[in-house]
């Protein structure tokens, strides 16, 4: 705990939040409850001073607005962990902790199957959201509100606080972040000049691991090599075609060019979760009537998450045919429907490709709710499409709906790791959402692909000045 009041005191100095020697501030509720590293500082400088040495965004619970309904992890669970949620949509779940803590944020995920935002909160202010707010479910209450949050305001106004779209400043403001961060998202634009030019063949595979190119296969998606290995081979050896991977972004490569008969999929897969992409899938027109089938630890009572089956390790290549023999036998028999609904798949990809012009020409018109509208329903139909996850992503940034637009840019960046201007405008929604540690990320990344060095330096001083 020393070592982060020093760390916290230096950063509150340097950032002058704080004077040299500075006592407690003279109102009561400013006043950061006394623990340790915090005392001394007012709520809204404290969370400045957590933002810049944790980077992510601080946020004032005491001011914010909550849906019981969104209370989605078990009260033990968060009272264990001291993990509040606060808001959670179809894609994502965001979450209040006292410091960032990567096997927790997996551990809501695997419970969720959401992606977890994360905020830090103050100690004891998180504690008594987590009482209070669990209190009120507990008491069948619709909302919860922090003790200074303005409940004289129109409802819907104090609960659009949990979206994390606040618009009040200064004293009121909900979501606090480190000051080179905030400058950071307030000088840099999002640049949407690609909506209606990226030409198709900027998303077009020509190489997938194990070199499958437009096959029907089983995709066994396991990051454990010996057991991968073995049971892709058992598969392979009754005359099934099989496309082995280790990784979440590999998997994601595979599905954009090859029509799974079957998915075997880890939970805990490396680099993209899962259970995030099984719930991708299940959301796809694409994909969703896929056999998915779980693979995990031993449990008792194993929760699929909405995938047809699960099998716990240790994985026996004799044991996994002898568990997917049903799926084989549908799979088999599904290839002959399949193949007479060709046509029907090549009008799908004619609708996405009619559904990205006509959303463009909207966004060019100004009518953009119009335009966004037609590439949701684009990327419904087909999640892989980069060209409408980007596209979608930069209408989003574009009027405000920063969350939304980073998972869209996110999802987009896994489809085609290596594109400059996604990973470029990625990192400028980070910092204007305040994530300044994705930000960081997504600079890098982007300077690892910048196309000539006049652009490598320009990247160079960004992060530079991101870390103030």
């Amino acid at each position: 705990m020393s070592e982060d009041k020093n760390q916290l005191g230096k950063i509150s100095l340097a950032k002058k939040l704080v004077a040299p020697g500075e006592a407690e501030g003279p109102e009561e509720e400013a006043r950061v409850p006394s623990t340790g590293s915090f005392r001394g500082l007012r709520t809204a400088d404290a969370l400045r001073a957590l933002s810049t040495q944790l980077g992510v965004p601080g946020i004032d619970l005491e001011r914010i607005g909550l849906s019981t309904d969104h209370l989605i992890l078990p009260e033990e669970y968060a009272r264990l962990r001291s993990v509040l949620p606060f808001f959670a949509d179809q894609e994502r779940l965001f979450v209040a902790v006292g410091s960032p803590d990567a096997a927790v944020l997996r551990e809501v995920e695997e419970m969720t199957g959401l992606v977890p935002r994360c905020y830090v909160a103050l100690p004891l202010p998180l504690l008594r959201a987590i009482d209070d707010a669990y209190g009120a479910k507990r008491g069948n209450k619709e909302f919860y509100f922090g003790r200074h949050a303005r409940t004289a305001e129109n409802r819907s106004t104090l609960l659009s606080l949990a979206t994390i779209l606040p618009r009040a400043h200064g004293k009121d403001a909900a979501v606090v972040t480190d000051p080179s961060t905030q400058e950071a998202g307030a000088r840099d634009r999002l640049s949407v000049n690609e909506v209606g030019r990226l030409p198709e063949e900027i998303s077009t595979l020509t190489k997938l691991p194990g070199g499958a190119i437009g096959v029907k296969c089983i995709v066994f998606a396991d990051a454990l090599d010996s057991e991968r290995t073995a049971c892709a081979d058992a598969l392979s050896s009754l005359g099934h075609v099989v496309c082995a991977v280790s990784t979440g972004h590999e998997f994601l490569q595979t599905l954009r060019t090859v029509d799974p008969l079957l998915v075997v999929l880890e939970t805990s897969l490396p680099g993209i979760h899962g259970l995030e992409l099984l719930r991708r899938m299940k959301a796809s027109a694409r994909f969703a009537s896929v056999p998915i089938v779980l693979v995990g630890p031993p449990l008792s009572q194993p929760r699929t998450f909405g995938a047809d089956a699960y099998l716990g390790r240790p994985l026996s290549p004799a044991e996994v045919v002898k568990s997917l023999e049903r799926f084989l036998t549908s799979a088999s028999q599904a290839q002959e429907d399949q193949e007479a609904a060709a046509g029907d798949k090549a009008l799908g990809k004619e609708e996405v490709e009619r559904l990205l012009i006509d959303g463009s020409r909207a966004f060019k018109a100004g009518r953009v709710d119009e335009a966004i509208a037609a590439m949701f329903k684009g990327a419904a139909l087909d999640p892989l499409a980069f060209r409408v996850r980007y596209q979608l992503a930069l209408m989003l940034g574009k009027v405000g709906r920063t969350h939304e637009a980073i998972t869209e840019l996110e999802r987009a960046t896994e489809l085609l790791p290596g594109y400059f201007p996604a990973l470029k405008n990625l990192a400028i929604l980070y910092e204007k959402g305040g994530f300044r540690a994705n930000a960081q990320g997504a600079w890098e990344r982007a300077m690892e692909v910048a196309p000539d060095a006049a652009t490598r330096e320009k990247v160079a001083r960004q992060l530079a000045k991101l870390w103030g």
